[in-house]
């Protein structure tokens, strides 16, 4: 870090010398020419050196210095070649704070845009800091709503994140091929109301009842030449069928309503870069009593627009509160969940009629529904032969 080379002239150079080694002063280069003495040692054992020598009438001059503590001297006054790369220094400090990279890996069926849906839920985005949000938390929501997933790490270096997924092998219904023999058997109970047969021998006939698992058209046929043979049965089956469903709802139940409160969250946003305002950044520890929502636009300067957006959050708390309603409250409840139902459950099937009974009970209302409805039916079913 720091050496110096001085000379010493005159006196009694040897007794100089042990008494430096006496008191564990390193010496290098020494070399001796016409009473004068020249070494190297170390910068800070200079002053006792100097003061050693006027002890035997020494006198001792500098005149070389070397190491980095000489070199950096030099530039002292120019205040720029420090304060530069300190600068730097804190700059990149900062910004390794910051989320500045995500890259997703493992994906094929779901979309880059779906994941990044779920991790900005998180608080995983570009310019996000890097404590404002949990990489497990991100990991169990994912696995929470993408039924797709089999499994989802999210892992962070330094300013990027990595989110590496694997998808779950898509399940594949068997299908029987074509060379293969087999029956066409009912999966629902009902009465036969259409058939048209393509392959195969019906043993059922129009208006008949059937049940779950009867053979409506068997791939068994009697040849007249080879006796009975085996094939693959083909036809088109629709059976009118009844099925019933409950709902029941009850008359106190747990309302949400909104308080004054509020909290946002902020980010100023310029392409891809978003960098979230220090004076509104609330993270909510407890999503289940809260609600979120988005307001987005443009900044404006002096009236002039800027290619500069803003976003901010808005969250607004609520509180549960225990709500009675009245019996026909009630029953328009249950038939929006009885809508919901078949718009959701009875879409590949034709519901001919719903035949609906209230039933009071003494904390709700239960309604029981019976659905005639006219469906496909038949799957097919290998023929197993034993010889």
């Amino acid at each position: 870090m720091a050496y110096v080379k001085f000379k010493a002239l005159g006196g009694f150079q040897e007794k100089f010398i042990s008494s430096l080694i006496e008191n564990n002063i390193q010496l290098y280069d020494i070399a001796e020419s016409k009473c004068e003495l020249s070494a190297l040692i170390k910068a800070s054992d200079y002053s006792f050196v100097s003061r050693t020598a006027r002890k035997y009438g020494i006198r001792t001059r500098v005149y070389e210095r070397q190491g980095l503590y000489f070199k950096l001297y030099g530039y002292r006054k120019r205040w720029g070649l420090i304060l530069g790369p300190l600068c730097c220094a804190l700059t990149l400090l900062i910004l390794s704070q910051f989320v500045w990279d995500i890259r997703i890996s493992g994906n094929e069926n779901l979309s880059d845009s779906q994941l990044y849906s779920i991790a900005e839920e998180c608080g995983i985005e570009l310019g996000s800091y890097i404590r404002s949000f949990s990489v497990s938390a991100c990991e169990f929501k994912a696995m929470a709503e993408i039924n797709q997933l089999s499994w989802i790490s999210v892992e962070r270096e330094g300013s990027r994140i990595y989110i590496k997924v694997h998808e779950k092998a898509p399940y594949e219904k068997e299908e029987i091929p074509a060379e293969m023999p087999c029956n066409i058997v009912s999966d629902f109970d009902g009465q036969l109301i259409y058939a048209l047969v393509k392959r195969g021998t019906a043993t059922v006939k129009v208006g008949d009842g059937i049940r779950k698992g009867q053979i409506l058209i068997s791939g068994s046929v009697d040849n007249n030449n080879d006796g009975v043979i085996h094939i693959h049965a083909e036809g088109e089956l629709i059976a009118r069928c009844q099925q019933t469903e409950e709902f029941y709802i009850p008359f106190k139940q747990i309302k949400r309503k909104p308080l004054d409160e509020k909290k946002y969250t902020s980010y100023l946003m310029f392409g891809d870069f978003s960098m979230k305002l220090p004076w509104e950044s609330y993270e909510p520890s407890n999503s289940d009593n809260v609600t979120y929502k988005e307001e987005t636009g443009y900044v404006n300067l002096f009236g002039l627009k800027t290619p500069i957006k803003y976003k901010k959050g808005i969250y607004t708390f609520f509180e549960n509160e225990e709500v009675t309603y009245k019996q026909e409250d009630v029953i328009n409840q249950l038939n929006e969940q009885k809508s919901d139902f078949e718009d959701n459950f009875m879409q590949e099937c034709k519901v001919v009629s719903a035949v609906c009974e209230i039933i009071p009970e003494e904390k709700g209302i239960r309604m029981k529904v019976i659905y005639t409805v006219e469906r496909d039916v038949g799957i097919k079913q290998k023929i197993s032969v034993l010889y």
